[in-house]
């Protein structure tokens, strides 16, 4: 059985769950989903967030959705070849693109006012870069836990906000060759700098951050292109 998903948890809470499910075998590989209908009554929320979930899925290649057919278990692991994800990323470049200008003016001002306040942000521990799952949870914990450190309530649900938005870009990021281990090594320089108390170092190693994340969703070639 499917648990029923607290509110706060709608965002990621189908995918997770469904995740959950499948890893312990509750549902099988070539197994058939059950339909939007009623995953939406089992997991409690919208057949809207339930699309997106699914959607979500179809892009790491866990299920496969087959036309008029259904959507079925194709795999237990988050491990995806990344052509899928980097497919939507190329289709959404430019949204993408204006929402990481935006990230890279809160959170390098966030990331300064953490070193002025000698704020407590963790150096993040080394992921797998082959487990986008674990990448992305950890990045998401990073930035939330920077915000929350800088004691701005404003601020703080600013970033919360941005770094909710299009989760899929954030799996796409990190299915370009390279970015998990370039994204390990920023969040280390920024949380170093923010210890240190060093306001300028922690403000331009944000920037520099998000910015090579911008250099590389740019490099891509815009869906449709040859």
């Amino acid at each position: 059985m499917l648990r029923t998903l607290q509110p706060q948890r709608l965002s990621e809470g189908v995918v997770s769950e469904l995740l959950d499910a499948i890893r312990a075998g509750r549902l099988r590989q070539g197994e058939k989903l059950p339909s939007e209908r009623r995953l939406s009554e089992q997991l409690g929320v919208s057949r809207v967030s339930v699309r997106e979930g699914l959607r979500m899925l179809e892009l790491l290649e866990t299920i496969e959705v087959r036309q008029g057919k259904g959507a079925f278990v194709v795999s237990s692991d988050v491990r995806p070849s990344g052509r899928l994800l980097r497919h939507w990323l190329s289709a959404h470049r430019d949204e993408v693109l204006e929402l990481l200008e935006v990230r890279e003016a809160l959170e390098a001002t966030a990331a300064g006012l953490a070193a002025q306040r000698r704020a407590r942000v963790g150096v993040p521990d080394a992921v797998d870069p082959n487990d986008l799952e674990a990448l992305v949870q950890q990045d998401l914990e990073f930035h939330h836990a920077l915000a929350r450190a800088i004691a701005n309530p404003v601020l703080a649900s600013l970033i919360a906000e941005l770094n909710g938005t299009l989760r899929e870009s954030r799996f796409a990021m990190f299915a370009i060759p390279g970015r998990p281990q370039r994204s390990h090594s920023d969040h280390v320089a920024i949380a170093e700098a923010i210890r240190a108390g060093d306001a300028d170092t922690a403000r331009a190693a944000m920037q520099a951050h998000i910015a090579q994340t911008r250099a590389d969703v740019g490099s891509m070639p815009e869906q449709g292109a040859s």
